[in-house]
């Protein structure tokens, strides 16, 4: 298989034979750009983007000392070759000769291969350019240059200091001296767009470049945007909007993942990738709040790349006006999970659709083991299920083959308001697959039927649905998405509704464990307890008429949370006919009613 990516570890690899481990040190030497009359760039927090590790105050022996032993715990004991890396601040910022007596002790420290320099564009004055010559004969040296973006507008949005031609100069001085270049970009910088990106993009990889770094914007405390973003910033449309700063995009994972894939396609594929996500401590990080890791997010770009069959540089010479350029498609973020199962990314409700942990794992562990269908079967041979949100599916199919494994028969009716999500399900099955034969006659004829099992389909809002229908369940499946994207499907009113449609020994199975749901099944007088947890930490919820069917019960906490603090308040749409953003708003302000009353927001 032909690489997807070119990274600079692949480069290190071509280059010395064996991947070089960065030791970052920090030379303390400031920013130009933050004075008395200017706080520097918006962005920027105090620490100047230090490594964790070099947050205490070391000399620069000490520190490459620490980062040696670092490596060695972390990465290869038998490491004996490395790079410099100065990231932190401006490291070009002082007199040439602090400057020269810096950089050779550092060379002097540890056996140094190369060497990268992080800098500014307008702070390479002649005489550290022709020492950087000297320099480049000695050790392989790279300079880093924060350029950020070459919209001139956005950089002084940003407070950056220099216009793009500053950043354009400095980049061909550099090549004109042998010495490598890398651009650092960030993605979702107040007021940018895709367009701007791409743009950016192929303006910087049109100069004599040799590396990129790419991260997404992170609003950190401790730095204007940080201050600025906690006192006068509000959310309207996926965005924060900030004063006199603009508009800044809430990117999650999948949405920065699917960004990511378009400009590595547009970064020709001889120039190595040095970073694609941003690092910082967990708690100076005010947004945004992601739940995968950064390896995750690399794991997952990865599959994104392999299942499109996108490699880096397959456009990078096409016109900009040639490129399709992708919005955020749901069949552009087909995701491999990891029991191999596939699932997408929702562009409506900003989620997957399923866990990455597995797709098909999550159907069988979170739904079909708690239903006990062998055992149910074995007092009728009929089952009666309810499948509110089919989705790709994945929880009707694996419940039929359990049925069908059990020798008995099912009649599953499935909610879902349109068929997207069954086309997308027609790519993860294979042809002449059961599988595939479901859901293309779903598709087709909304119901599929073998003479002794059947799934039909239901196209509608699942809310006017369940007035249609006038049968009992045994099983009843409620698979919506989270309760803040897809709150209609979570009301109190929703699930008394459900309630009404359960037989006697019926359960309602859910994987969300949140709790206003499991308010409103008590609400309800619904009997209700845990299921195992399955790629996570909390299990699911189970809840039935028949006190019996419930193994787990809540704990007496977990029941004082849902019933004496606004946690568990409800979400309410006695209609059936609010929007989302209604069904919130109606219970915020609900929220806000009970705690007036002296209702606490959390038991203790």
């Amino acid at each position: 298989m032909s690489r997807r990516i070119f990274f600079f570890k692949d480069y290190l690899t071509e280059k010395f034979g064996y991947p070089l481990y960065r030791i970052p040190i920090n030379l303390a030497l400031g920013c130009p750009h933050k004075t008395k009359d200017s706080s520097g760039c918006i962005f920027c927090a105090e620490d100047g983007a230090r490594a964790i590790h070099l947050q205490r105050n070391l000399k620069i022996n000490e520190q490459i000392e620490e980062g040696i032993k670092y490596v060695h715990k972390r990465y290869d004991p038998s490491a004996a070759e490395y790079m410099a890396y100065l990231q932190a601040y401006t490291n070009t910022y002082a007199d040439i000769e602090r400057l020269k007596k810096l950089y050779e002790e550092i060379l002097d420290s540890a056996n140094f291969k190369l060497l990268i320099i992080g800098t500014r564009p307008d702070c390479l004055s002649e005489e550290v350019l022709k020492y950087f010559s000297r320099l480049n004969d000695r050790i392989e040296l790279w300079v880093e240059l924060g350029i950020q973006t070459a919209n001139d507008i956005t950089l002084k949005a940003i407070n950056r200091g220099h216009d793009f031609n500053t950043a354009e100069h400095a980049i061909k001085k550099l090549n004109e001296l042998g010495i490598k270049t890398v651009a650092h970009i960030i993605i979702g910088l107040p007021g940018e767009t895709l367009k701007d990106y791409v743009d950016t993009i192929k303006k910087v990889t049109a100069l004599p470049l040799s590396g990129i770094k790419l991260h997404n914007l992170l609003i950190l405390k401790d730095s204007e945007l940080g201050n600025l973003y906690s006192k006068c910033s509000r959310v309207e449309n996926n965005a924060i909007i900030i004063d006199k700063i603009g508009k800044i995009p809430l990117l999650n994972e999948y949405e920065y993942v699917d960004i990511l894939t378009t400009l590595i396609r547009l970064i020709p594929s001889n120039i190595p990738i040095l970073r694609l996500t941003a690092d910082a401590p967990k708690d100076r990080i005010l947004s945004p709040k992601w739940n995968l890791t950064k390896g995750r997010i690399l794991e997952l770009l990865k599959c994104v790349l392999e299942e499109n069959d996108y490699t880096q540089g397959e456009l990078a010479n096409k016109q900009f006006s040639a490129l399709n350029l992708p919005r955020l498609a749901e069949n552009r973020l087909r995701i491999k999970t990891e029991d191999g199962s596939f699932t997408f990314y929702s562009q409506v409700y900003k989620e997957c659709y399923h866990s990455q942990a597995g797709a098909n794992s999550e159907a069988y562990y979170k739904f079909i083991l708690p239903s006990e269908i062998p055992s149910r079967l074995k007092d009728k041979t009929l089952l009666n299920i309810l499948d509110v949100g089919f989705g790709l599916g994945y929880n009707a199919i694996a419940a039929l083959n359990e049925v069908m494994n059990c020798n008995g028969s099912a009649k599953i009716t499935s909610l879902e308001v349109d068929t997207k999500s069954l086309h997308l399900a027609l790519s993860i099955y294979k042809e002449n697959s059961l599988e595939h034969k479901i859901v293309a006659s779903l598709i087709n004829n909304k119901i599929w039927t073998d003479g002794k099992n059947s799934i039909e389909l239901i196209i509608s809002d699942a809310r006017k649905s369940l007035t249609l229908l006038q049968e009992k369940f045994d099983l009843i499946f409620l698979d919506a998405f989270s309760t803040n994207r897809n709150p209609e499907l979570w009301t109190y009113d929703f699930i008394k509704a459900l309630k009404k449609l359960l037989l006697e020994d019926g359960v309602i199975i859910t994987y969300s464990a949140a709790f206003p749901v499991r308010g409103a099944m008590l609400r309800s007088k619904l009997h209700i307890g845990t299921t195992e947890p399955f790629g996570r930490k909390n299990g699911g919820t189970i809840a039935s008429t028949d006190a019996k069917r419930i193994k787990s019960e809540l704990s007496e906490k977990e029941r004082n949370i849902i019933l004496t603090s606004t946690a568990g308040t409800s979400y309410r749409d006695p209609n059936f006919s609010s929007t989302s953003k209604e069904i919130i708003k109606r219970h915020d302000k609900t929220t806000k009613k009970l705690r007036a009353k002296g209702i606490p927001k959390w038991y203790k």
